[in-house]
Order: structure tokens, then C-alpha cells, then sequence
């Protein structure tokens, strides 16, 4: 897994300085409501607010992937682990990322999730 992971707070400040330069503002009490998990600082799903705002307020760069299965409770602990940047999990076979790198990489393994994160688990 990635030394690379940013938290909640850092991404969070990414949003606001995309957001306040272009005339629009996000209250801070409501920055909780941007992450699937609040309660877990590294965890960096999405909610649907969240990815309204990361796509249409902050215009933050994001690659919808199609995936060949379902995405599985085991997978969403590796994408917990895995992705570095926000992630939000659209109809269970589509994932939108904010990593470039994560979207070819999935891509390069025909949108198959479980090849994918063996070779994250093995190639780091």
C-alpha cells in the first residue's frame, strides 16, 4: 500500500482552495458530509454531496472506470487501503477516481478489481 495516502483534512483543503477562488464557499460543519466515513480521517470515499462538489464546484481532474464484477465488501477495505486520493463507488461496477494513475492502472487490468489489487498487494 502507498505511503502516499493524504487525509481528509488534506483534501479537504485541496477542495476549498479549488472552491473559494471560483465564488463559492463549503462550511466547514458540512465538510463531514464530503466522506463516506467521517469518522475515519484516512478513509477517502465519497459520498454523492462529496462527489458533486470535488466535480462540479472544485472541477477536480476524475476518471469513471467500468469495472467486470460487482464490487465486493472485500473491496472496498482494499480500496480503504489503496487509494491515495478520493474514490466514490458509483452502481457497484463503476468507480470514479481522482488519481490518474489508479484509473490507468485499473484500466490496464481490463477493469478486473481482483487482479488489480494483486498486484498492488504484491507490487506495492
Amino acid at each position: 500500500m502507498s505511503d502516499d495516502v493524504k487525509s481528509q483534512t488534506h483534501w479537504n483543503q485541496i477542495i476549498l482552495n479549488q472552491v473559494e477562488p471560483a465564488g463559492f464557499s463549503v462550511p466547514v460543519d458540512r465538510f463531514r458530509e464530503l466522506w463516506f466515513n467521517p469518522l475515519n480521517p484516512r478513509s477517502l470515499r465519497l459520498t454523492k454531496f462529496g462527489l458533486q462538489i470535488a466535480t462540479a464546484r472544485a472541477e477536480l481532474a476524475n476518471y469513471a472506470v467500468d469495472l467486470d464484477v460487482k464490487i465486493l465488501p472485500k473491496h472496498f477495505l482494499l480500496l480503504e487501503k489503496a487509494c491515495v486520493s478520493p474514490y466514490y463507488v458509483m452502481k457497484l461496477d463503476r468507480l470514479v477516481v481522482f488519481d490518474q494513475k489508479t484509473a490507468v492502472m485499473i484500466q490496464l487490468h481490463a477493469g478486473n478489481f481482483d487482479a488489480y489489487f494483486s498486484s498492488i498487494l504484491k507490487y506495492g
